[in-house]
């Protein structure tokens, strides 16, 4: 059994999420590969990195004297003239119609399952689709599988202008899967699972919930004392870390502006990873931090993660805050709402504000010795082991790969396979 991942990128929380069940499988015995169109510095026998784009017979200057007459030979180029136009503010839109052909790379034949991960302007639909008679796996990551362009429900609401495009690239899509006779859709958290199945694109396609995975031996409880004394860190401060590629509107970038002005928060320590141009007394900004070891002490001298996302799906930063013993403090949707329990493994703010979130801050602040370190991670341990979640994949695969099942599977009705957690 032979599985191919394919996602734009090893770096950002999806491609990291795809890289560890990439992982889990290669520990597990199973044949695993990933083409990307960016490995980071990951080189492997086992990762290809494919950027070729396909070329036009017309020179540059020819296109681009047709493109300022609205003709566009390339896909790029037909995907800048149909937005060219357009004025909106959103954090990403992308296309379905790229200038790269994956189906010629060689990965594609050697397997004998395709699983898509985050493909957003690297899969090319019209071409990688047609007459593909292989399994499709499909990990959702955000809603925009089943949307046009947008990949935030607010995006698509607050910029109308958008509106007409976002409707012909949603078709592009449902025409080029339409056809696919195996295509089976996972999602890690219930509420993306079930935002799926309701959607014209994956209606009545099976679907699974699979939660992701990590890497239990290289996130790990430390003592929090010990950590704040190597990092000179007073052992009574109220430390709530805060791990974002960028923060964001989505990831509340808007929200930790307001809370290092709020005095009433004084009492509390910020500290940051990831890229932030933010000054105040009580922030800490340790920039992006790619070492698992430092990442491990960081989580060590905190009292809790926060993750103040509006929407979000099944976050990274989640799995790897319980794996180190660390309550999750959040709002109450996606994957939090179904994975924080709280006063057990977290705290979820009432409402999606920054009334909410403050008194959700202030109300850990009182509780925060009552969570139990071991707790936390022993229901990372029981529910998000590399083990664990590729033996649910495995036998996915498995059920794929039986006889006459590349013929059923158009026809199935949505499966859904929630596990309990607690």
């Amino acid at each position: 059994m032979k599985i191919l991942h394919i996602t734009n990128s090893l770096t950002g929380g999806a491609g990291i999420a795809a890289l560890r069940l990439h992982e889990a499988m290669l520990n597990e015995g199973i044949e695993s590969k990933i083409l990307t169109g960016n490995s980071g510095n990951l080189i492997s026998q086992n990762i290809t990195q494919f950027r070729q784009q396909n070329k036009s017979i017309l020179n540059s200057r020819l296109q681009n004297f047709l493109v300022r007459f609205k003709v566009g030979v390339m896909n790029s180029q037909k995907n800048y003239i149909s937005t060219k136009d357009l004025k909106g503010a959103y954090e990403l839109f992308t296309s379905p119609l790229t200038d790269f052909n994956l189906r010629a790379c060689k990965e594609v034949e050697w397997a004998d399952i395709i699983h898509l991960h985050w493909i957003s302007d690297y899969l090319d639909f019209n071409t990688f689709f047609l007459n593909l008679n292989k399994p499709v796996v499909w990990t959702l990551h955000d809603i925009n599988p089943f949307a046009g362009g947008f990949h935030l429900r607010k995006d698509i609401a607050d910029n109308k202008s958008f509106s007409l495009v976002e409707k012909q690239f949603m078709e592009i899509k449902r025409k080029a899967v339409a056809n696919v006779k195996s295509l089976t859709v996972v999602s890690p958290s219930l509420w993306l699972l079930k935002e799926s199945q309701r959607s014209l694109m994956f209606s009545g396609r099976p679907h699974y919930q699979i939660y992701n995975t990590l890497p239990l031996d290289k996130f790990y409880i430390l003592d929090k004392i010990v950590a704040r004394k190597m990092l000179g860190i007073n052992e009574e401060d109220n430390i709530i870390l805060l791990v974002n590629n960028s923060f964001t509107f989505n990831k509340g970038g808007d929200l930790l502006e307001e809370m290092l002005k709020d005095q009433s928060l004084k009492c509390i320590s910020f500290h940051t990873v990831g890229h932030l141009n933010t000054v105040a007394a009580n922030l800490h900004a340790h920039g992006k931090i790619d070492n698992i070891s430092i990442q491990n002490l960081l989580y060590a001298v905190c009292d809790a993660v926060l993750i103040m996302s509006r929407d979000e799906n099944f976050p990274n930063v989640m799995l790897e805050a319980m794996a180190c013993g660390r309550p999750v403090l959040s709002f109450n949707i996606g994957g939090m709402s179904e994975i924080v329990n709280d006063h057990c493994n977290g705290l979820k703010a009432s409402t999606v504000d920054y009334t909410g979130l403050k008194q959700l801050l202030l109300d850990f602040v009182e509780i925060k010795n009552e969570f139990n370190d071991n707790e936390i991670r022993n229901i990372a341990l029981n529910n998000f082991s590399y083990p664990t979640i590729s033996k649910k994949y495995d036998e996915l695969y498995q059920r794929l790969l039986m006889p006459n099942a590349l013929s059923q599977n158009i026809h199935s009705n949505p499966v859904l396979q929630p596990g309990p957690l607690y």
